[in-house]
């Protein structure tokens, strides 16, 4: 890159440089938080124990279950049409490689993600020497963009947002998001308002090929279990608080108490965001002097439990499908909101809050579509939650019309890959 690296990034990398002995005890803190997987905890420094395979080696990165799931299909194609080159991804989180070891395709390769410190990456960069980096969403980590830069190894950006908050934050470090943002090679982002903010914050390849999320299948669940859960259930009133964060339960359990004086029997899913506070929010449940078990504790709901809780991964599937309500958490607790395209795919009714900005053009294509409705606390969830019960023809409208309003949003993972092919074949030609 012809550019100089701009004063605060120097800072960056002097102080990422500093902390680099101390990093052992913050992910030793991390291990005992349940956060690391102990065997695993070199792959964070850089090291590996796996050998890189012979050839051109692509290395795709996600952050958390969200984007693993999203980046899945893509590791697919690539992995069905170029299958002379070997594919290696990184995750971040705990969840996200448990669900990468149970879909990648065979002989893809699973790390976790280095960590952004000088030695860690020239660690990672020297051992998997990869022909094309390619980061799902906003994953800018300046150590390892100035590396690859430095080595001549092409990066590109898939599925890139700019919210309103971080284009706003952004500009009041003009030279530092220009440099960042030139040091891809190529900058794929989800929606044309985000197509102009990288442009103009100093993009110089950026393409609109829209969001990856609205090509995911919906995630699956197996016959044994839905068949399981529905006889536990019976014919008692079900709805799903999904992907809820610290805040929201409560606002969950209150809307709950409401709409159990007139549906006595109702029964609330609640699957946490993250699976390990499966624990705190039975807690919370039985605070409130609910009758409520763990999915780890007990398979399925017994029959005197008002509020059944998941905490383990990938059950989104298996709630949907047994639900068709569902509040998409995130949204309440000012996170953003989590993704709505799964549910609305399953023909799902769908409460969400007033913060989307994760998901805009899909919320707003649910709003336009009459696919979802927005509630702000407790008691616009309870008269939502009992008029879709009370009424199953308007509660399969809402349904219906969330899975047509997501149907046209879709074609990004062909775009995304069309664009991406040729990267890869530059890449396969540089190597032969």
């Amino acid at each position: 890159m012809a550019e100089p690296l701009p004063f605060s990034l120097k800072m960056y990398r002097l102080g990422t440089r500093v902390i680099s002995p101390f990093v052992g005890m913050w992910l030793q803190k991390r291990l005992k938080d349940g956060k690391e997987i102990g065997p695993r905890l070199e792959e964070r420094l850089g090291r590996s124990t796996l050998k890189r395979p012979e050839g051109t080696l692509i290395w795709l990165h996600s952050a958390s279950v969200g984007e693993t799931n999203a980046i899945l299909p893509l590791i697919g194609r690539i992995a069905l049409r170029f299958p002379t080159v070997s594919l290696l991804l990184t995750t971040v989180t705990v969840t996200s490689a448990e669900i990468a070891a149970k879909k990648l395709p065979e002989g893809v390769k699973h790390q976790f993600a280095v960590l952004d410190t000088p030695k860690a990456v020239r660690n990672f960069l020297d051992h998997w020497q990869p022909d094309l980096a390619v980061f799902a969403e906003s994953e800018i980590w300046p150590n390892m963009l100035f590396d690859l830069n430095r080595r001549g190894i092409p990066a590109a950006m898939i599925n890139g947002r700019m919210s309103d908050r971080s284009f706003s934050r952004w500009k009041y470090a003009p030279k530092t998001i220009r440099w960042l943002l030139s040091a891809f090679t190529v900058c794929l982002v989800q929606s044309q308002t985000d197509l102009r903010r990288f442009q103009s914050l100093g993009a110089t390849h950026a393409v609109a090929t829209g969001n990856v999320k609205f090509d995911v299948p919906a995630p699956d669940a197996s016959a044994m279990d839905m068949a399981a859960f529905r006889n536990a259930i019976g014919d008692r009133p079900v709805w799903v608080a999904a992907s809820t964060h610290p805040g929201e339960e409560a606002i969950v359990l209150e809307a709950h108490q409401r709409v159990q004086r007139a549906f006595p029997t109702l029964l609330t899913m609640i699957v946490p965001r993250h699976p390990e506070r499966g624990l705190s929010v039975l807690s919370l449940a039985r605070k409130r002097g609910l009758r409520a078990s763990l999915r780890s504790a007990q398979r399925q709901p017994g029959k005197g439990d008002q509020v059944f809780v998941f905490d383990s991964i990938g059950e989104l599937g298996l709630a949907y499908r047994l639900c068709d309500i569902a509040f998409i958490g995130g949204s309440l607790a000012k996170r953003g909101g989590q993704n709505p395209i799964e549910p609305a795919k399953l023909k799902t009714a769908i409460m969400h809050g007033p913060a989307t900005f994760n998901f805009s053009d899909a919320y707003a294509a649910l709003a336009d579509g009459g696919g979802a409705e927005q509630v702000d606390g407790p008691l616009k969830m309870a008269q939502s939650l009992e008029r879709l019960i009370s009424n199953p023809a308007a509660r399969q409208l809402r349904a219906s019309a969330a899975a047509k309003a997501i149907e046209p949003l879709g074609g990004a993972l062909e775009k995304s890959y069309a664009v991406l092919s040729t990267y890869i074949n530059e890449a396969s030609t540089r190597h032969s």
